[in-house]
Formats: C-alpha cells, structure tokens, sequence
C-alpha cells in the first residue's frame, strides 16, 4: 500500500493536498509510471481533471477519463476470473 486512504475537497486547498501527496509520490518513486483513470460520469470530475493535465509534465502523470461502462465490465469480468465450465456457461 502506497499510502492511507484520504479525502480531498474540490477547493484550491484539497487541490494542492493533492498535488503535494502526487509530488512526494514522484519523489518516493522516481522511475514510477502514474496513472490516474478518472470515471467519466456527470461533471464533479472537471476541475480535478483540468488541474491533473496542468500538472501531468510536471509530475510525471498519465490522466484518462474513463467510461464508466468500462469500469463496470472490468470489474464484472474481475470478479469472474475462475474459468469452469459452469462459469464459461455464464457468459
């Protein structure tokens, strides 16, 4: 686990909470890939997204919003992984 779960505000102090935990990421691992996948749903994720492609550069970070259609059938399949041929008979 790279760190504790935490919570941010969609204000300019829970943005640079954020950047500040994504900087001591890149410091802590220098080589890393950083990938954020952002659902795609509604319009809450704007302003997260639009400050994570400002800082994507900067911080090394590779940002996608994702479908959540995609979201739901990866984790449906996830969820699925044992091949029998009963489950083979599911899907």
């Amino acid at each position: 686990q790279l760190a504790s779960g935490f919570v941010v505000d969609d204000t300019p102090e829970g943005h640079s909470r954020l950047v500040r935990f994504l900087m001591g990421l890149r410091k802590r691992f220098p080589r890393a890939i950083i990938r954020i996948g952002m659902e795609h749903t509604g319009g809450l994720k704007r302003n997260w997204y639009a400050l994570l492609r400002k800082k994507q550069e900067k911080l090394g970070l590779q940002v996608r919003c994702i479908n959540p259609f995609v979201i739901k059938q990866f984790c449906r399949l996830q969820l699925h992984q044992s091949k029998t041929d009963r489950t083979s008979a599911r899907t």
